[in-house]
């Protein structure tokens, strides 16, 4: 593909014929695969994001957008007017970043939150916290300084180093800066497979310099957009492992059982395994409805935020059986929990 510039007249009529041919197909893999979009396209670099998350069925956009995030802006006025895509404008990023995996967590569906440049992405970089901490795939949209090293501007952070946003970013979870129109492709394989990831997802923060998003791209081919996710990992290997597990818990007095954000849509299967391992649930603050509140082996929260019953099933259990659980201090690492466990079977892909 070519970078050139483009009339900006002919750039919104494209846009919105395009937009309007994937409506009329209903939806851009039918687009694609009935030809009504071109092989070979020119389009702005804004506007491939928003096709590449189309692709990879992200149609809810959190917004505050500024002067960072202007182009991007302008393509979501265009699909959101051809419905395709949907943008919510709130006034906070914390907020937008809360919306974006309350939504993920609860109905499952995927969503971009749009920021401008500087205070707004750190903004809504802290409200990521939410979406990291739980496991939840989120797109993050962000502005970033130009790549022209054209001199220190008032967003960014202060100080003679390249990229400080992205060293931030990517201790959240995974981050890349669009440098050229060229490194789309990749930025948007790394975002699915971080956002998508079938055990753990994660925030994804595509870092978006001011003077790349109007960048025109020619010969584009929507074909290549990655669409795929990572598969999940399949049951783990024998080895004699699963024997042993089961004679531990044959031959064991009480098994509690731990639920963590793992096993949050594994709760008929939980329900089944209490019954035949005559055990007893602990639920993480994050999964506390996995078995319903009713349930004669469900003992709740368990910790030093728990109940009395989680605690009591903690403090005399022989055997703890873990479930998608990464052991936090506050509820199984603080030395007070499971003081009588000789044996522990966890089930877990991290």
């Amino acid at each position: 593909m070519r970078i050139q510039t483009y009339p900006m007249s002919s750039l919104l009529q494209d846009r919105a014929q395009r937009a309007g041919a994937i409506h009329a197909a209903g939806g851009l893999k039918a687009a694609i695969a009935s030809g009504h979009l071109a092989n070979n396209l020119s389009l702005t670099v804004s506007e491939a994001i928003v096709l590449g998350l189309l692709r990879q069925n992200v149609r809810s956009y959190l917004t505050v957008f500024g002067h960072g995030s202007t182009d991007v802006a302008e393509v979501l006025r265009v699909y959101a007017q051809a419905g395709l895509v949907r943008c919510y404008a709130v006034r906070n990023e914390i907020e937008a970043a809360h919306a974006a995996a309350a939504l993920r967590w609860v109905t499952g569906e995927k969503a971009a939150v749009v920021t401008s440049i500087g205070p707004g992405a750190l903004q809504a970089f802290a409200g990521s916290l939410m979406a990291a901490s739980d496991g939840l795939g989120v797109w993050f949209l962000v502005g970033d300084e130009t790549t022209e090293d054209e001199g220190p501007n008032m967003q960014q952070i202060p100080g003679p180093r390249q990229h400080t946003f992205l060293r931030i970013f990517e201790t959240m979870g995974g981050a890349y800066v669009l440098h050229t129109p060229h490194s789309l492709p990749t930025a948007l394989r790394r975002g699915l497979n971080t956002v998508d990831h079938p055990h753990r997802g994660a925030p994804f923060f595509m870092l978006m310099p001011m003077n790349v998003q109007p960048q025109t791209i020619t010969n584009f081919n929507p074909r290549e957009l990655p669409r795929e996710a990572p598969p999940a990992m399949g049951a783990a290997r024998d080895d004699g492992q699963y024997d042993a597990a089961v004679q531990a818990i044959q031959k064991a007095a009480r098994v509690v059982v731990k639920c963590g954000g793992g096993a949050r849509q594994a709760g008929q299967a939980i329900g089944e395994f209490l019954d035949l391992a005559d055990a007893v649930a602990v639920t993480s603050p994050l999964v506390s409805g996995v078995i319903p509140f009713q349930h004669p082996r469900n003992m709740t929260v368990g910790g030093s935020k728990g109940s009395l019953s989680g605690n009591y099933a903690m403090e005399h259990a022989d055997l703890l059986v873990v479930i998608g659980s990464r052991f936090v201090c506050q509820s199984d690492c603080s030395r007070t929990g499971y003081p009588n466990v000789k044996q522990v079977i966890n089930i877990n892909t991290d």
